[in-house]
């Protein structure tokens, strides 16, 4: 049998228990919140728009050839540039076009 004074000790164990489970439940939500706060914000930082225009250096490292190919490419006609000032810049768009281009050509031969 049980003595009163046993009843009391398991009770009162049981109790500290349940309290410092609460304590780390209360703890893991206000971390969870912190953390999904940290990725609310890193989730909605601007991330900036890729650049319409490229120099013909960033145009060459995409493609992944020398700056006198690109201009080899230009002034054959197979690359789209222009002119804005001193500097030449080539659509993002052109760089897709001429990779879809040579894509076409090489599954066709």
């Amino acid at each position: 049998m049980i003595e009163p004074n046993d009843t009391s000790r398991s009770l009162h164990a049981t109790l500290r228990a349940a309290h410092s489970l609460q304590r780390l439940v209360t703890e893991l939500a206000e971390r969870v919140e912190l953390l999904t706060d940290e990725l609310a914000a890193v989730t909605a930082a601007p991330v900036a728009p890729p650049s319409t225009l490229l120099s013909v250096e960033q145009a060459a490292d995409q493609l992944g050839i020398s700056r006198s190919r690109v201009f080899t490419l230009i002034r054959d006609g197979q690359l789209r540039s222009f002119k804005l000032g001193a500097s030449r810049r080539i659509p993002r768009d052109a760089v897709d076009e001429l990779v879809e281009t040579l894509a076409n050509c090489q599954t066709a031969a």
